[in-house]
């Protein structure tokens, strides 16, 4: 796995994206024939995370929380926390894009794939450590991981710093009702883990297949 942009991009791309390098990137990867839309939503992922910095600033200054427009309130799953910047149903399900915050040794969802979606994960701070078909990979401030359909995969925090991420899965027909009846599962174990069986129907629903 390299850790800037290459000619050679492999299924399971990562790459550096600062600077407005996102753009480079999307040139990239429409070489490789990767997803049309994920290549489009590169291109607009910049503003994002512009608008995303503008607020910490702000809010690092007036000790508030400023709400952005389009967003959705918080979802916390267990120790997890995701904030929607845009919901698939709202995009017309062509984009869906949210933000993952993972505190140190936080409790996370079993490796898994989806067949109907590509997924790509943008670090924002701290590092988030993803296992992609079994091998390790770090996604750290500005860098890209692009995780294609059917790849099995899931992540983890084991550092002492919190890790905050842009998660953009394309087509966006992956929502927030998903992650809501997965915290509703989650967030009702009380003294255990949530049910598995009620935790495996949820994302068989929604397209998700736990791996085995």
């Amino acid at each position: 796995m390299t850790k800037t942009p290459s000619m050679q991009l492999n299924p399971h791309h990562k790459s550096t994206a600062k600077q407005g390098n996102l753009r480079a990137y999307c040139k990239l990867v429409n070489e490789e024939r990767v997803s049309a839309a994920t290549c489009y939503t590169m291109g607009h992922l910049q503003n994002f995370i512009n608008e995303m910095e503008a607020t910490d600033r702000m809010t690092q200054a007036t000790q508030t929380t400023v709400a952005k427009e389009g967003t959705t309130p918080e979802i916390r799953i267990g120790q997890l926390a995701l904030r929607f910047l845009v919901d698939g149903p709202a995009s017309g399900a062509s984009v869906t894009i949210f933000e993952l915050t993972v505190p140190p040794g936080a409790k996370v969802p079993a490796a898994h794939s989806h067949d109907a979606f590509d997924e790509t994960i943008y670090g924002l701070e701290g590092v988030l450590t993803m296992t992609l078909n079994g091998q390790q990979v770090e996604v750290g401030p500005g860098e890209l991981l692009f995780i294609p359909r059917g790849a099995v995969h899931r992540f983890d925090n084991p550092l002492a710093a919190t890790s905050r991420s842009l998660a953009v899965i394309t087509p966006g027909i992956l929502g927030s009702s998903y992650f809501r009846e997965l915290a509703a599962i989650a967030n009702a174990a009380t003294g255990g883990p949530p049910d598995p069986a009620a935790i495996a129907a949820v994302m068989l629903r929604h397209g998700l297949t736990p791996a085995k």
